[in-house]
């Protein structure tokens, strides 16, 4: 007889989002709102821009233990932990991915540790993508980061080491708004090696307005005010 109350499931799921390994028990399982579910995924090329609907999602394939309530990710309570073997941010794809954090409200908030090529370092804090612009606050050691990679360079060769600190929110590097805190720099490309104990970046947004307070202490304080790209300066810079 088929428990009204709970449901054990325990197969392989192939469907249009992507194909999963589920083991997992559902409680009140007749109520999407208030259904309770924990258990083990391992995913495989899952479509999350389809499950989710943030455009700026693509696919996963990764295993981990989840615990959650709710189905609708605008108001689910969901505790993962477990490692990613790729997931698609941002029109990018990373790779070799630790998570242990909590999705909550459309932000997560906990432990990314990545060993990517392009990014490899640890975050820890709040991404919060109910809407555009993402709002970050968090903590990074970041191991290195391919910059050219990201956009923020372009055929520079350019990496970038350091501890930071991020309150700020953004769609991507251009429309920054926040403070960003950096320690132990060290910034590598074709051209220079430069390394800098602490460097602070204030960013505002007005209309079209951009004003950049940059400061190294001992070495530099400028403030940039106008309306221009971040990554048009960063390449000026790189190649003056």
């Amino acid at each position: 007889t088929l428990d009204p109350s709970s449901i054990q499931i325990d197969g392989y799921a192939v469907t249009g989002l992507g194909d999963a390994d589920v083991t997992a028990k559902l409680r009140n399982y007749s109520s999407p709102k208030t259904m309770t579910y924990a258990g083990t995924l391992d995913a495989k090329n899952l479509n999350l821009r389809q499950l989710t609907e943030v455009k700026d999602l693509g696919f996963v394939s990764g295993k981990f233990k989840f615990d959650g309530i709710g189905t609708d990710i605008a108001k689910m309570n969901l505790n993962l932990d477990g490692s990613l073997r790729y997931i698609d941010l941002m029109n990018k794809r990373y790779n070799n991915i630790t998570v242990d954090g909590e999705i909550k409200n459309y932000a997560f908030n906990g432990l990314f540790d990545i060993k990517d090529p392009n990014l490899n370092g640890t975050l820890n804090g709040n991404i919060n993508f109910s809407g555009k612009p993402f709002k970050f606050d968090f903590t990074s050691n970041l191991r290195q980061v391919n910059l050219d990679f990201l956009g923020l360079t372009k055929d520079m060769k350019a990496i970038v080491r350091g501890d930071v600190t991020g309150d700020f929110s953004l769609t991507n590097i251009n429309d920054l708004n926040g403070k960003i805190d950096i320690k132990n720099l060290y910034f590598q490309s074709k051209r220079d090696t430069i390394s800098f104990d602490h460097v602070t970046l204030n960013s505002t947004i007005d209309g079209n307005r951009k004003i950049m307070d940059v400061n190294v202490p001992d070495y530099v304080q400028a403030k940039l005010d106008g309306n221009f790209k971040v990554t048009e300066i960063v390449n000026v810079v790189n190649n003056s």
